[in-house]
């Protein structure tokens, strides 16, 4: 009974890493095909606002379009 509770809590935490880690990789990639200069500033700097900023931007670009559209 204790392996069976061990790797159940395994999974948990594997699913939990990977479940946050999805969004932080995405945003990654996204930052080094669209912008490698400000992923270059961030890896440097290690700074999160000009991220914040960009996804922020991003954002408010996408519900201007969806509010445009309908």
């Amino acid at each position: 009974m204790a392996i069976r509770t061990f790797i159940r809590t395994t999974f948990n935490v594997v699913a939990l890493g990977a479940f946050l880690g999805a969004p932080v990789a995405a945003a990654s990639l996204w930052f080094l095909l669209t912008d490698p200069t400000l992923a270059g500033a961030v890896a440097e700097d290690r700074a999160f606002f000009p991220v914040a900023r960009t996804l922020l931007f991003a954002m408010g670009k996408v519900i201007a379009t969806v509010l445009a559209y309908l």
